[in-house]
């Protein structure tokens, strides 16, 4: 499959400046939405307990054991932000996403221990399904 994209013959043009004018409001308020997204993003990183204190205890954060298991920048987390239930640590305590893994693709979950340690919460279920239902919907394992 990445083959076939690597292949793929681009798809429309340059534009031109008057185009690139017309649109730059559109463009700023793009800009805006993608720093909303970071900001959420380094929110739910920074939930639950600190990294150094999993340290202290001989632990890895998910993340850490997600970059451990995947081929070197293959990992894309998926549904990053979900959280259906607005639970008050701004997560549902899981992390997923599509890696490879000795070259081969899979959907990945991750409990983020730094988050209630494990323990389901609102919402986790779902996030799950989410996962499981990408590995079935795209043949691929579940890991």
């Amino acid at each position: 499959m990445r083959q076939y994209f690597q292949e793929m013959t681009p798809i429309g043009r340059e534009l031109r400046e008057s185009e690139r004018k017309r649109e730059e409001a559109n463009a700023l308020e793009i800009s805006e939405v993608e720093g909303e997204v970071a900001e959420a993003l380094e929110k739910r990183d920074l939930a639950g307990i600190p990294a150094e204190k999993l340290h202290q205890r001989g632990e890895k954060t998910a993340w850490e054991r997600i970059e451990l298991l995947v081929d070197p920048g293959t990992f894309l987390p998926l549904n990053s932000l979900y959280d259906p239930e607005f639970n008050q640590e701004g997560t549902t305590g899981v992390i997923t996403g599509l890696g490879t893994i000795s070259g081969r693709y899979a959907s990945i979950i991750a409990s983020d221990n730094k988050v209630l340690a494990g323990a389901w919460i609102p919402g986790q279920m779902e996030h799950i399904f989410r996962a499981q239902d990408t590995a079935q919907r795209l043949n691929i394992p579940l890991v």
